[in-house]
């Protein structure tokens, strides 16, 4: 399943995106945002562990380390620190 790349539209400033994946068994996982407009607010707000603990804010690029095997969320949104459209549409690419 990974490496992936998915593409997707957010048409209000409240959507989220959120990839859950199941059974993930690597070591560390990364990530990058792509927006068609430069300007777009968006960014990797959170990663869920399979233990159920959180950890963010990060970028529009994110590496992490995962400390156990299982289902991981990336929940991805608008950056409450800055300004921009959150409207548009994007990219989202990970690999281990």
């Amino acid at each position: 399943m990974i490496p992936l790349t998915i593409s997707d539209e957010f048409t209000t400033d409240q959507q989220k995106l959120i990839l859950k994946i199941k059974n993930f068994k690597g070591k560390k996982i990364v990530g990058k945002i792509s927006a068609k407009n430069t300007h777009m607010n968006l960014r990797f707000n959170q990663i869920k562990f399979a233990d159920g603990s959180f950890d963010g804010p990060f970028g529009r690029a994110i590496s992490i380390e995962i400390p156990k095997p299982g289902e991981i969320w990336l929940i991805i949104g608008k950056n409450l620190m800055a300004d921009g459209k959150l409207t548009g549409k994007f990219s989202v690419s990970l690999q281990q």
